[in-house]
C-alpha cells in the first residue's frame, strides 16, 4: 500500500506547519487579499470589545440627557400647535409636558428674559429718572401752586420760617370739598396691564403708542365703523358671521359673549 500512502502525505513545509501550530509557535502568512480581509476583521473585533467596554461604563447626567433628547422636528409634529415649541424646550426635564402645559387654554407665558446672562433691568441704570409728578386729579385742585416755594422773596421767606415756630391756624386757604371731590370722586386708576399681558424692558416708553392705546380699546363683538365700512356692512345691520353663530354656537374663546342679534337682543 506505499503508493496509496503517499498519494495522501503531505509536503513538507506543510507538514512542518502543521506541527508548528500544533506547538503554538506557527508564522501564518497571508497574501495581499487575505491580509486586507483579516485587518478588517481583527480592528472589527477591536470596535466591538471597545464598544461593549463603553456601554458597561455608567452614563453622566449630561450624557444620559443628550442621548435621550427629543429632536426639535419630532417635538414640534406631536404637538397641535408647534407655534409654542421653542429652541430651548428641548433640554426640559419633561418636554412633552411642557410642551402640554403650554399649549393648553389662557396660559401665560414665562417671560423670555429668563434665559438671558444679564441682569433683569440692567439697561435702565444709565437712564436718569423723571421728577415726581401728581397725579392730574390733585393738579386739577391748585394744590401744587399753592404749595410751590420756588418764587418766594426774602421777606416772604422770613415770614414763613416764623410761621412755622408760631403756625396760624385754618392758614391753608383750600376748599376741602373740592378736595374730597378729587379724591373720592374724581380720582382715575393708573392704567395697569391686561390679564396675560406682560411686562418687558423699554415697556414704558411705548405707554403713548398708538397702537397699544388702540388695541386696548378693542372688544370683541363691537364692530367700528371703518371696520362695518370695510366689510361692506350697513349700519345697524347685523354681520354676516351671526347666522355661522346660529348654527354652530359662539367661540369657543368667548363662551359667555353677548353678540347683539344672536343671544341679545
Amino acid at each position: 500500500f506505499r503508493k496509496v500512502f503517499e498519494k495522501f502525505k503531505l509536503p513538507d513545509t506543510e507538514a512542518q506547519n502543521i506541527i508548528q501550530q500544533e506547538n503554538g509557535k506557527a508564522d501564518i502568512f497571508y497574501s495581499d487579499d487575505e491580509k486586507s480581509v483579516n485587518g478588517n476583521i481583527e480592528s472589527s473585533d477591536e470596535e466591538n470589545d471597545n464598544q461593549k467596554n463603553d456601554n458597561l461604563k455608567p452614563l453622566s447626567k449630561r450624557q444620559r440627557r443628550i442621548k435621550n433628547k427629543i429632536p426639535l422636528a419630532v417635538l414640534k409634529s406631536q404637538t397641535k400647535r408647534p407655534e409654542v415649541v421653542e429652541w430651548n424646550d428641548v433640554d426640559a426635564t419633561d418636554p412633552k409636558l411642557l410642551i402640554y402645559l403650554k399649549s393648553l387654554k389662557n396660559i401665560i407665558p414665562v417671560p423670555s428674559h429668563w434665559s438671558s446672562k444679564r441682569e433683569y433691568l440692567s439697561s435702565k441704570r444709565g437712564m436718569e429718572r423723571p421728577p415726581f409728578n401728581l397725579p392730574d386729579f390733585i393738579q386739577n385742585t391748585g394744590i401744587a401752586e399753592m404749595r410751590d416755594t420756588t418764587n418766594i422773596s426774602e421777606e416772604n421767606l422770613k415770614k414763613i420760617s416764623r410761621e412755622r415756630v408760631q403756625p396760624k391756624l385754618n392758614k391753608l386757604d383750600l376748599d376741602y370739598k373740592l378736595l374730597y371731590d378729587a379724591f373720592f370722586n374724581r380720582q382715575t386708576k393708573p392704567k395697569l396691564l391686561g390679564y396675560g399681558d406682560v411686562y418687558y424692558e423699554g415697556r414704558e416708553l411705548l405707554a403713548n403708542d398708538e397702537l397699544l392705546n388702540k388695541i386696548d380699546s378693542f372688544r370683541p363683538g363691537k364692530i367700528s365703523k371703518t371696520l362695518s365700512n370695510a366689510l361692506g356692512i350697513p349700519y345697524g345691520a347685523p354681520p354676516p358671521w351671526i347666522i355661522m353663530m346660529s348654527q354652530i354656537g359662539l367661540p369657543p374663546s368667548y363662551p359667555y359673549l353677548k353678540v347683539p342679534g344672536f343671544n341679545v337682543p
